[in-house]
């Protein structure tokens, strides 16, 4: 189990702040004109973990409302080192405290994300298809 200052490669992992919201939402594929305030709800209010290298944040993962993790990612410069890997045994940790099972979704054709969450001890259970209405 991964306490919340692990040092890792000059890494530290913690709990997310507010501040970081911004990077999180920009750097994320579904952005949207809303998703900066959802972002920071849950940054606030449910768990979430990055990886920090000199103070700045290079690695990140959320809970999503569900219960699951999700919007995980690592700067590409830092990609490969395990970072990511930390991050998501540190919320798997604490959502274990929470709820039974710990479960993501992977986006399909992700190759790099199955094999890092396998190496974790997840395994696929499911495909789910998700479906995105928008108005005229």
């Amino acid at each position: 189990m991964l306490n919340s200052a692990c040092m890792y490669f000059d890494i530290i992992i913690q709990r997310l702040s507010k501040i970081d919201a911004s990077l999180v939402n920009d750097s994320w594929r579904y952005k949207s004109a809303f998703s900066l305030g959802r972002t920071l709800y849950q940054i606030e209010h449910l768990p979430s973990f990055g990886a920090y290298r000199d103070g700045q944040l290079v690695s990140w993962c959320l809970t999503q409302f569900s219960g699951y993790f999700g919007i995980m990612f690592t700067l590409p410069e830092v990609r490969r080192l395990g970072i990511a890997s930390l991050v998501n045994a540190s919320l798997a940790s604490e959502l274990f405290k929470f709820q039974e099972h710990v479960f993501c979704y992977v986006l399909f054709g992700n190759k790099a994300s199955y094999k890092m969450i396998e190496k974790l001890g997840y395994r696929q259970t499911c495909i789910i298809d998700w479906l995105t209405v928008t108005s005229k």
